[in-house]
């Protein structure tokens, strides 16, 4: 029989590798894995590089084409105070005279020679030059807002477009 000492050595022996290969292989799987990770991280920085260029492209293509729609509207925007100076001057100066008849409605159906004048016996009527500058504000404010809107419209209409191109 074999001596004690031999068999506590072979079991230490066995036992040893035992731990030995396990902590081996639990270090080569940590290093694997970690490996695993360490490429789908660099796969994901390329992905998403990528789609940071594409989102600075969108934007730098949205900010030249809202500098673009605002340079418009500004000078829309300074034409309109241009010409209500221009008016109220002319307001002040000469007066603003609208047309001032009261077409007759009484007959259903229009005479032909009523149709026909278009200034309905030249009655004019001059403005106050207050009321002139309230007509004056008033239409030069609607100019406004509708030059306004339309720069938005334009807006939206740049963004869906870029975002329909691929």
């Amino acid at each position: 029989m074999p001596s004690p000492w031999v068999i506590v050595g072979a079991l230490v022996l066995v036992i040893g590798s035992y731990f030995y290969g396990h902590h081996t292989g639990v270090r080569v799987t940590k290093v694997e894995w970690e490996a695993e990770k360490a490429a789908a991280a660099i796969e994901a920085g390329k992905v998403l590089a990528a789609e940071q260029a594409k989102v600075a492209e969108y934007e730098h293509l949205l900010a030249n084409t809202q500098n673009r729609v605002e340079k418009v509207y500004v000078d829309k925007v300074r034409t309109v105070k241009v010409e209500r100076a221009q008016l109220v001057n002319t307001a002040r100066n000469d007066g603003l005279f609208i047309d001032a008849a009261c077409p007759d409605h009484s007959n259903a159906v229009p005479s032909v020679a009523t149709s026909a004048s278009s200034d309905h016996g030249g009655t004019k009527a001059r403005l106050s030059g207050e009321a002139a500058e309230a007509l004056i504000a008033i239409a030069a404010d609607a100019d406004e807002i509708t030059h306004q809107l339309t720069a938005c419209q334009e807006i939206l209409r740049n963004e869906r477009e870029l975002r329909r191109s691929p």
